[in-house]
């Protein structure tokens, strides 16, 4: 009878050991006498001992693990516990455009159905383009280049809103 293989975990894209506080061992095979299944991303292959500032990764070819500079640990780590003035900023302009899309893509549903049952005027169908590129136009604010700190809004179609520009209190 054999014995039992003890296995040890590793990261599936980093390949990295994954230490357990209490030994892993394979699961015998149901259907096979004497094999055993492993986990995906387990292997029986024995790592070496812990270094200080150094991991362990598998080679799975070779079945063999080596070592490898450490990675910084979350203590280690700066908090990423708020978001940064202009992280804040982009996200309160996005929350801003939610009704101008809700509007526009109303719009250019009710025109392009308007369009495709040519039911629509010309007036209408010129509208639809309009409203299509206002669309667009709202959905790329985030590539204007002075994002979130100064946005041109495009104007609205079919209004006498002129495009305007919205600039920031940090840039007031």
């Amino acid at each position: 009878m054999s014995t039992t293989p003890e296995i040890w975990s590793y990261h599936p894209t980093t390949l990295r050991l994954m230490r357990t506080q209490d030994p892993c061992y394979a699961d015998p095979d149901p259907e096979v006498e004497g094999a055993f299944l492993y986990p995906g991303n387990s292997t029986p292959a024995k790592p070496g001992k812990d270094r200080a500032g150094k991991d362990q990764v598998i080679d799975l070819d070779a079945q063999k693990w080596s070592y490898v500079d450490a990675l910084p640990s979350e203590a280690d780590q700066e908090p990423a516990d708020e978001m940064t003035e202009k992280q804040a900023l982009a996200a309160a302009m996005v929350e801003q455009r939610g009704p101008l899309l809700r509007r526009a893509t109303g719009e250019v549903e009710r025109l392009h159905t308007l369009v495709s049952l040519k039911a629509a005027t010309s007036e209408e169908a010129a509208l639809l383009v309009e409203w299509q590129a206002y669309l667009v136009s709202l959905c790329r604010i985030e590539l204007q280049p002075d994002f979130p700190n100064v946005i041109t809004w495009p104007a609205v179609p079919g209004t006498e809103d002129v495009a305007g520009e919205t600039e920031t209190p940090a840039q007031a």
